[in-house]
């Protein structure tokens, strides 16, 4: 893997494809892993906390420790890497980079949001496998992050420095308010629900699709044919990864597996077709998953097989007009 490559991985700068071919060459060889362990190792034993990191002083440390023939070869790779830091705080994996201007925060961990801190007050909660790129300081004319993945902003308000998000192939900008986006790079659609305030959304292309959302307004960004449309109303369930409270209302119970497989990162499937006619009218609020699967199982006379991370749900099914 060429070390230029390695050097935009670790800024950030890669598109997703290219990050995971990185990913990738890491797993395929523990010399290759073994990088970043150094890495680490460096953070350890110097110390430094990330958000007062030192990144001249480690990348001394990492100098002095390193093998004088080696270091024509990983100089310039390790001096990017000394500020990489790689933590585990409350259960939560993370992971948090830092160049000189631009700071990435992904959550690596499958159980549950990441709270972060952007240098304006504004707070995101991170769902899974979702990141958020944002300057340490913010310029003075506007606000601008880029997220990957699903997010639930709640925006300091500034009324002379707008607060801008790029998502996948979209554009949200606001002042102040509370709203969440979901834009995974592998998803053909992006999201966007408003609990607060005012939100404009729209494509990269431009503002001829815009459109101004307010509370409990939303819109589905079409990524293949670049079409975007209004969704009013909010969704009962939108933040559920997020609370873990869960409102069904007479729903199909094939929807109540894909809303629970999200939140809780499984894969729950129903053994057939007929429990597809089941409709849930229940509300669950912060309970664990054996919790709700054995309620539901109660509900509709089913059996719960687990394999792996794959729950699936047998029984005989409801009438069509069983409610």
């Amino acid at each position: 893997m060429d070390n230029e490559v390695l050097i935009e991985y670790l800024n950030g700068h890669l598109t997703s494809e290219e990050a995971k071919k990185v990913e990738a060459w890491l797993q395929a060889s523990p010399d290759n892993a073994r990088h970043l362990g150094r890495i680490r190792k460096v953070w350890e034993a110097g110390r430094v906390e990330p958000d007062g990191a030192d990144v001249d002083r480690a990348w001394e440390r990492v100098r002095s420790a390193i093998r004088p023939e080696a270091r024509i070869k990983r100089m310039r790779w390790l001096r990017v890497a000394a500020a990489v830091a790689i933590l585990v705080i409350g259960g939560l994996t993370w992971m948090r980079l830092y160049t000189t201007s631009i700071e990435e925060v992904r959550n690596l961990s499958g159980e549950g949001p990441l709270v972060v801190a952007l240098p304006d007050g504004t707070n995101v909660w991170l769902n899974r496998e979702s990141a958020v790129r944002f300057p340490r300081r913010f310029a003075r004319s506007e606000r601008r992050v880029e997220l990957e993945g699903e997010a639930y902003f709640e925006v300091t308000r500034r009324e002379d420095q707008p607060f801008r998000i790029e998502a996948g192939s979209t554009v949200t900008e606001v002042l102040g308010t509370t709203f969440s986006i979901m834009a995974y790079p592998d998803s053909l659609r992006s999201w966007i629900q408003v609990y607060s305030g005012r939100v404009s959304f729209s494509g990269l292309s431009g503002a001829a699709d815009r459109v101004i959302l307010e509370k409990d307004q939303g819109a589905v960004f079409e990524k293949g044919v670049a079409q975007l449309s209004r969704r009013d109303g909010s969704s009962l369930n939108a933040l559920a990864w997020k609370t873990k409270v869960f409102q069904f209302d007479d729903t199909p119970l094939a929807e109540v597996a894909r809303i629970l497989s999200q939140a809780y990162d499984v894969d729950i499937q129903l053994e057939r077709s007929a429990l597809a006619n089941c409709r849930l009218n229940s509300i669950y609020e912060e309970e664990e998953l054996d919790v709700i699967l054995q309620s539901i199982a109660l509900v509709f006379d089913l059996e719960i097989n687990r394999k792996g991370n794959t729950i699936l749900l047998d029984g005989t099914g409801c009438a069509t007009n069983n409610k």
